[in-house]
């Protein structure tokens, strides 16, 4: 009498097609946690020099906006200036007391004379009614014009133009293309943001 051996399956040869939808499934699952942090909390660099406070961000969108608030919130943010086109409503921040200047020149250039001639009377304005306010930059993702806008004012206070190159890249990966770091190794401070009795020191949080 003859005993047939039972028949054997591999499940790892062919997987099912349900069985690839909960493999794709997972993945969604495991990054979703990720993409929501990266959607809702923006990033934000705080650079403080002398008495001069600057918070370099990314956009924020409808999405994050008030994760941004509360950012700015938290680093005594009173102006926010926007170098890039309008992509969303101020009105949250002006609720919040923040208000919004816009500054916007061209994606990847140096800060025209005119942007920065702005800027400097923006910076000066803040600084003598709010003393140790922080004033906001943003660009489309905080690399490139918000960071050339803050290095113009840290030469224009005196700080070395390598030294204000290296504080700003050292913290934001990626800031500042060739074109930018040409322009900010020709410019040349003439003091109109020069502080009196203040202690030099910088700091980067």
């Amino acid at each position: 009498m003859s005993v047939l051996a039972p028949r054997t399956t591999s499940l790892a040869v062919t997987p099912s097609v349900s069985g690839q939808r909960d493999s794709v499934r997972l993945s969604r699952d495991c990054l979703r946690p990720k993409l929501s942090r990266q959607l809702q909390e923006p990033h934000v660099t705080l650079i403080e020099y002398k008495n001069a406070r600057f918070l370099i961000t990314d956009q924020p969108s409808p999405t994050n906006m008030e994760h941004f608030i509360i950012a700015c919130h938290l680093h005594q943010v009173r102006i926010l200036v926007r170098v890039c086109e309008p992509t969303y409503s101020e009105t949250a921040l002006e609720a919040a007391g923040i208000r919004v200047v816009d500054l916007e020149f061209d994606d990847g250039a140096p800060p025209p004379d005119a942007v920065i001639e702005k800027w400097f009377h923006l910076i000066t304005e803040l600084w003598q009614t709010h003393p140790g306010s922080c004033v906001a930059v943003h660009c489309r993702a905080g690399l490139g014009r918000a960071p050339a806008l803050v290095t113009v004012a840290l030469i224009e206070l005196g700080l070395p133009y390598d030294e204000a190159i290296e504080m700003i890249r050292s913290r934001r990966t990626g800031a500042l293309n060739a074109k930018q770091i040409q322009y900010l190794k020709n410019f040349r401070p003439r003091k109109r943001l020069r502080l009196k009795n203040q202690p030099d020191r910088c700091q980067i949080l």
